[in-house]
This record gives C-alpha cells, sequence and structure tokens, in this order.
C-alpha cells in the first residue's frame, strides 16, 4: 500500500499492512500474525489482540496496539508517554470515520518499543499501558 486508508470492521487475518509504504490501517478487532511486516512507512492501528511476529522487519512504520500484543524480541522498550499524535489519530477515527473508541485509548499511556532492531529500528511499536 502507497498511502491512503484501509479500515477493517472486524478481524483481520494475517498480515494486515504487511509492507506497507506509507498510510493507515486500522483494524477495529483482532488481527492475525505479521500485523505490519516488513513495513517502511505507515501507520497500523489494532483495537484487539495482535497476532505474533506483529511488526517483524519493519524499518519505520508505527504499529498502535490497543489490546494484547506479542512483540518480536528484536523490540526494545524504549520508554511510557502519552504521545499526542495518537491522542490526534484516534481522535479523527472517532470523529470522522465513526469508530468506537473508547476514551481510555485517547487519553492513556503507552508503553513505547523501538525496532525491528534487525533492521533500521527505526519503526515503532506503542501497546497501551493503561490510564
Amino acid at each position: 500500500m502507497v498511502g491512503g486508508e484501509i479500515v477493517i470492521r472486524g478481524n483481520a487475518g494475517e498480515d494486515a499492512g504487511a509492507g506497507m509504504r506509507r498510510g493507515l490501517v486500522v483494524v477495529t478487532g483482532n488481527a492475525g500474525r505479521g500485523t505490519g511486516r516488513g513495513m517502511i512507512a505507515g501507520t497500523a492501528v489494532v483495537f484487539g489482540q495482535t497476532g505474533p511476529d506483529a511488526g517483524r522487519w519493519t524499518k519505520r512504520g508505527s504499529i498502535v496496539a490497543c489490546g494484547p500484543v506479542a512483540r518480536p524480541a528484536t523490540f526494545r522498550y524504549a520508554c511510557t508517554y502519552r504521545p499526542p499524535h495518537v491522542r490526534l489519530l484516534l481522535l479523527y477515527l472517532r470523529e470522522r470515520r465513526g469508530l468506537d473508541v473508547a476514551d481510555r485509548w485517547i487519553t492513556g499511556r503507552y508503553d513505547r518499543y523501538s525496532g525491528d532492531l534487525a533492521e533500521l529500528g527505526k519503526g515503532e511499536m506503542l501497546q497501551w499501558a493503561g490510564e
């Protein structure tokens, strides 16, 4: 995918957002194995559970996980914070796309993991850490 937006209202299978160069993929349910695999850029948002190997071989992309995620060992913890861009993105999804985005995800803290360190290490995984 090069630019644009894809909103999946429900669950996604394996490799949702794999190989993205730009753009936005949103999964309102669970996402299967390899979400965002090999992303060069772009953002993947998963409101449910994110399957194993999410973000593997990512160069610069972002994965926002509001539910549980099985991170690859090549992602390293960086910090816990309230990313302002995630707040704006989630408000956009609620107001403009009509998605049921909980306030706790909009105002909550996120653990930031940098990776994939087997690649450039400039990608990130933001996992919701609570309020």
